[in-house]
């Protein structure tokens, strides 16, 4: 294997040497957009708490989380087992579980009158942001 082929390769795996210390990270949507935006910042060694109203997401988005990173971890891109960083992740309907998180990502339906709610119930983390 070529030098430029084992740096291309190693920058595209996760690993807790090149990863950034853990962060605590808000994912508003537990479809599969959420969730595959929550399995990245879980890869990344990123705390995640996943929030969604929809129950159906809401009780699916542990198994779609765990297969990502397992498919992850299968394709070389997560070196953590996926059991392991399943316990960093919280799934809630409670907006309030992301008090803590240092950065939110919205991925709701795309539908004006979802993403005006999710604004609305979420005022309080913009103020405590400023």
């Amino acid at each position: 294997m070529t030098l430029k082929k084992a740096s291309r390769k190693e920058s595209r795996t996760i690993s807790s040497r090149t990863a950034p210390l853990s962060q605590s990270a808000g994912v508003v949507g537990t479809g599969l957009m959420g969730t595959s935006i929550t399995a990245c910042l879980l890869g990344a060694r990123h705390s995640v708490v996943c929030v969604g109203r929809n129950p159906a997401h809401l009780r699916n988005a542990q198994k779609r989380l765990l297969h990502l990173l397992r498919d992850g971890a299968a394709k070389g891109l997560i070196r953590e087992e996926a059991e392991k960083l399943m316990s960093r992740v919280t799934i809630s309907s409670d907006f309030s579980a992301l008090s803590a998180a240092e950065i939110v990502v919205e991925s709701t339906v795309e539908d004006l009158a979802v993403k005006r709610q999710v604004i609305c119930e979420s005022k309080w983390l913009l103020a405590k942001i400023r």
